[in-house]
């Protein structure tokens, strides 16, 4: 592998794809039998497509992976605060706030459990969802002109 890289010219290698690239190098990993050179000759290779062929026996892409938040409130709980801040003429989040843990804390209403311990700022962001809006809008029919 040495020899051709020191003696060839510049080489372009095309892929249809990421797969077929990752194909090819895990093809040219097991042919050169990777495993078995030495320092001097693995540091010509591409190290972590290496270290994946050596670690699974295979080199694949791997699939992107979002990280996602577990969802603390719910559907029921969105509606829930729209409920209370219909029902309270939309009080500032503070005032919600306390409201919500008076409904758990002081009446017993588990339903309110999980909103009991909710932030201000995060019932602002509940706020903010289509869902919620939809539920909490007040709507005024227009006033005639006398």
């Amino acid at each position: 592998m040495r020899g051709l890289v020191e003696t060839s010219q510049e080489v372009r290698f095309v892929g249809e794809g990421r797969e077929q690239i990752y194909r090819w190098v895990e093809q040219v990993l097991v042919q050169q039998e990777y495993h078995t050179l030495g320092k001097k000759d693995r540091g010509v290779q591409i190290t972590r497509l290496i270290r994946q062929q050596r670690k699974t026996g295979q080199v694949r892409a791997t699939a992107y992976r979002r990280r996602r938040f577990p969802k603390v409130y719910t559907d029921a709980d969105v509606a829930l605060l729209a409920r209370v801040d219909r029902a309270h003429e939309g009080l500032s989040g503070p005032a919600t706030r306390r409201i919500l843990a008076r409904e758990y804390g002081d009446y017993r209403h588990r339903e309110y459990a999980r909103l009991a311990q909710i932030s201000v700022a995060h019932a602002y962001n509940l706020r903010k969802r289509p869902d919620y809006r939809k539920q909490a809008a007040r709507y005024e029919s227009t006033r005639p002109r006398v």
